[in-house]
């Protein structure tokens, strides 16, 4: 294994010469840091006026280069922000011309026709094999406890090439953990090569020039450096790879917000609760039957309202299996709903209004247990008398 982790080590590290600006622009970001520093303490000091800032200049390309005169990189935002206005003007003019306009919809036609041409030629292909997998799903299975070939087939492949692939990737990755060195110096090289280190240390020298100097007017200069630092990843990512990143992210961004949508609900549901205790106070016990969502029974009868305290605030009781007289009066109303909603009822068709229609009737139903009484009387009666 770690011969394989030292060949990954040199793999990684012979990239380098697909980044040949990394090191030249991480000098460069170490000499502003230092010069953005000495310029900072200058300015506190009645000294920058005389101060020579680097924090400001277009990077060296190539910066081993020899002679002092700067070039400028071949990179597709303009250097000034002078040029970038000419430019974005320019773009739009262009854009709107009506050559562009009918260029671009006969890209779409074309693209159409192609499409529906190649759609054409495959359709006989996909119904053959449609009305083959039809067949083949309609034959009666007599082989029962036997493998098919297929299968047998299929398990033969998995166990020479999947398995073991899988199995020796996943001693790899213990290993790697094991031997945490080795995948620190992959991440630092690869931020090395995409500018990571650099960005950081251009943000430091220019908030140190910043601070003291206010200098808006080169602030596109600091864009353009920054576009510049990321076009290394930007160039080396393929564009399927950036757009599976970028549908991560937002997946990512979407999941977090409805997280945070549920949270808040929840902390409003257990702030009305928490003021009230109903359901500590009224409901002693809990009868349920043996279902899956009744399992954890110690976190049902904990507080979920009151997470320090975690006290308990009911009882729980299980029914026997198969003996649904234990919860009589449950199977009772269940048969008082089946009066409204009889079984094999879709309730895709059932209204909200449908729904509270049937638990205010079953609600103000006079009951025998009850003394001839309502559920909703008596409760009321009672939080009366908590009050």
């Amino acid at each position: 294994m770690h011969y394989i982790a030292v060949a990954l080590t040199l793999g990684v590290a012979a990239f380098y010469f697909r980044f040949p600006y990394a090191l030249g622009r991480q000098i460069e970001s170490f000499r502003d840091i230092g010069v953005s520093i000495g310029y900072y303490f200058a300015e506190l000091f009645g000294g920058g006026a005389s101060f020579p800032v680097t924090v400001n200049n277009y990077p060296k390309i190539p910066f081993f280069a020899s002679g002092t005169q700067e070039n400028t990189p071949n990179f597709p935002l303009p250097a000034t922000f002078a040029e970038f206005k000419a430019k974005w003007v320019s773009y739009w003019q262009t854009f709107i011309k009506k050559e562009n306009v009918i260029a671009y919809f006969s890209a779409i036609g074309n693209g159409l026709y192609y499409l529906s041409y190649a759609l054409l030629l495959a359709f006989p292909v996909i119904m053959a094999i449609v009305i083959l997998l039809r067949r083949a799903s309609g034959t009666i299975n007599t082989d029962h406890g036997k493998e098919s070939k297929p299968l047998k087939t299929f398990k033969k492949c998995v166990s020479k090439t999947y398995i073991p692939v899988k199995s020796w990737c996943l001693s790899f990755v213990d290993f790697l953990k094991a031997h945490s060195a080795y995948y620190k110096i992959w991440l630092c090289l690869w931020l090395f090569y995409f500018n990571a280190f650099t960005i950081l240390c251009e943000f430091i020298a220019y908030y140190f020039y910043f601070v003291v100097s206010f200098d808006f007017v080169n602030l596109y200069r600091q864009l353009y450096k920054l576009f510049f630092d990321l076009w290394a990843v930007i160039d080396f990512t393929p564009p399927w790879l950036l757009m599976i990143f970028g549908v991560w992210l937002l997946n990512k961004i979407a999941i977090g917000i409805g997280y945070a949508e549920l949270y808040h609900g929840e902390n409003c549901n257990r702030g009305f609760i928490n003021e009230r205790g109903v359901v500590t106070v009224v409901f002693k016990s809990i009868t349920v039957d043996n279902g899956g969502e009744f399992s954890d029974c110690e976190g049902l009868e904990k507080s979920k309202r009151n997470k320090e305290k975690e006290e308990q605030r009911t009882k729980m009781y299980y029914c026997h299996p198969y003996s649904s007289s234990e919860r009589a009066t449950n199977e009772r109303l269940n048969r008082e709903v089946r009066r409204i909603f009889p079984k094999k009822t879709n309730f895709k068709h059932v209204t909200k209004k449908q729904v509270k229609a049937c638990e205010d009737w079953m609600n103000n139903y006079p009951r025998q247990v009850l003394g001839f009484a309502t559920p909703n009387e008596l409760f009321a009666e009672y939080m009366k008398n908590l009050k």
